[in-house]
């Protein structure tokens, strides 16, 4: 694991992250509410499952 390590982060000479390969926390991969102050994927799920519901019930 340290060898890949190193392959895929050349500069962390140590292997430090051998244990976590999956750090990235770039803008791209990062949560969005840390970024771009967004909610979450599952909050936006959550939105739209709650409008629904509202709708079914109001149409009742």
């Amino acid at each position: 694991m340290k060898a890949r390590a190193i392959r895929i982060y050349p500069h962390d000479k140590t292997a430090r992250l051998a244990d976590h390969l999956a750090v990235c926390s770039c803008h791209a991969c990062g949560n969005p509410r840390r970024h771009f102050n967004e909610p979450t994927m599952q909050e936006r799920r959550f939105e739209v499952k709650a409008r629904d519901q509202e709708v079914n019930i109001a149409e009742l």
